[in-house]
């Protein structure tokens, strides 16, 4: 599955998908997903999603993979193999966790295992020179490791923690933010270092974080609220939160448990 975006136009006839309500139009987004969009179509996504380069929201069932555009959402590859995490890297690959197993889907779309993880239930992310694999689910003893895979199979323990891990970000090549518990930080991996960077202002669980291309500008949410770092200084974005992604129209914001995903827009985001 190297080449995974030249149907989508073909496929959905999408263009530019902006569907405003008043509860969250006063927030200042664009609904783009919600259940009652979906209509009859009784769906409950995996906690994993990306923005392709055409400018389509990729989502998973952990069975089926689907776009998402203006008409709803239009399957793309249903799968035997279950997953529970996916990310697409740079050369357009769909990479997934399914069990312990770590692996990528063929042409075909057949699941081909890479290697065996430590444990079952890891989370993905992707990176420039590895791919990210972290442990969010609790373990026997208490530990908790961040690992990269590299393109022969081999992976390595790069940064340990003592409670379960939300999310992982690469910064730059070397460089990570990683999310565990009510903290965000800043790793490190040539030094084996972890940097404090915020708490959380609401004292939730940090689940996910995003960096602003043009300003640099980082962006973290809770269960509750999304926030920004802006300097020192710790903003409220909006009083509700969810996996983010920032995309060159503005920051995408996806609750997976809801079904629901929307778009703070760029120009407002950063004209404040």
């Amino acid at each position: 599955m190297k080449h995974i975006c030249l149907v989508i136009s073909l496929l959905l006839g999408l263009g530019c998908y902006s569907q405003s309500v008043d509860s969250v139009a006063k927030t200042k987004s664009d609904v783009i997903m919600s259940k009652s969009m979906l209509g009859n179509a009784s769906l409950s996504f995996i906690p994993s999603y990306e923005y392709t380069d055409d400018g389509f929201v990729f989502l998973s069932t952990g069975k089926i993979f689907m776009f998402l555009g203006d008409g709803g959402v239009a399957p793309y590859l249903s799968t035997k193999t279950p997953v529970s995490a996916f990310a697409i890297s740079s050369n357009n690959i769909l990479k997934a966790i399914s069990g312990r197993q770590y692996g990528v889907f063929d042409e075909k779309g057949k699941f081909v295992k890479i290697c065996d993880l430590p444990r079952a239930g890891m989370g993905l992310s992707g990176g420039s020179e590895a791919t990210y694999v972290f442990d969010r689910l609790k373990t026997k003893n208490n530990q908790y490791y961040v690992y990269a895979i590299f393109d022969d199979a081999t992976y390595a323990s790069l940064i340990g923690l003592k409670t379960p891990i939300t999310s992982v970000q690469e910064v730059r090549n070397g460089t990570l933010f990683v999310a565990s518990d009510t903290k965000l930080y800043y790793a490190d991996i040539q030094k084996k270092s972890l940097t404090t960077i915020v708490d959380s202002p609401d004292k939730e669980k940090i689940i996910s974080t995003s960096i602003c291309p043009k300003n640099g500008v980082i962006y973290f949410s809770t269960s509750k609220n999304i926030y920004r770092l802006n300097g020192k200084t710790i903003e409220t974005v909006v009083p509700f939160g969810g996996l983010l992604k920032y995309t060159s129209s503005g920051l995408l914001v996806f609750q997976p448990e809801k079904s629901f995903i929307c778009r703070l827009r760029d120009t407002l985001l950063i004209s404040e």
